[in-house]
């Protein structure tokens, strides 16, 4: 009694400033940097949680490597190697059912990465505590001598 239950409300409702998702059967906590299922953490690395974070904030729209790079790995240029296609990797063997047929984190070839069919978890309020019953200070009553 007294802890706040998750209210999963769509992406357009909650926005990108809710910290925790759902992907399909999986809780996203970036706050934490840790997915959720069932009663399994698993931790997710600073930078697997911006990429998240910045996949999640697009809400649907495709992330070019390239945004990538910039934000997450604070490259001005494309470089040669492949560290967001194998940051990407890792994340579907975490979030994803089958990570060869991603459903959720999807390549837009030629364009970027995108993710999909998320649910925004937002703490319900907490019910203010009853107040502790007070005993009133009124002034006694004056007994006799």
């Amino acid at each position: 009694e007294g802890h706040a239950l998750p209210v999963l409300l769509p992406a357009e409702v909650a926005g990108p400033l809710s910290h925790s998702f759902q992907v399909g059967s999986i809780l996203v906590n970036l706050s934490a940097q840790e997915l959720t299922c069932g009663q399994q953490r698993v931790a997710l690395s600073g930078q697997e949680a911006e990429i998240l974070r910045l996949l999640w904030e697009a809400d649907g729209e495709p992330i070019s490597r390239q945004t990538l790079y910039q934000e997450v790995w604070g490259y001005r240029t494309l470089p040669r190697g492949r560290a967001a296609d194998f940051a990407i990797l890792r994340l579907r063997q975490k979030l994803e059912d089958d990570p060869s047929s991603p459903v959720h984190l999807q390549t837009l070839r030629g364009v970027g990465f995108r993710l999909v069919g998320c649910t925004a978890v937002v703490e319900a309020p907490t019910p203010p505590s009853p107040a502790p019953a007070r005993r009133h200070n009124l002034p006694r009553p004056l007994l006799p001598l």
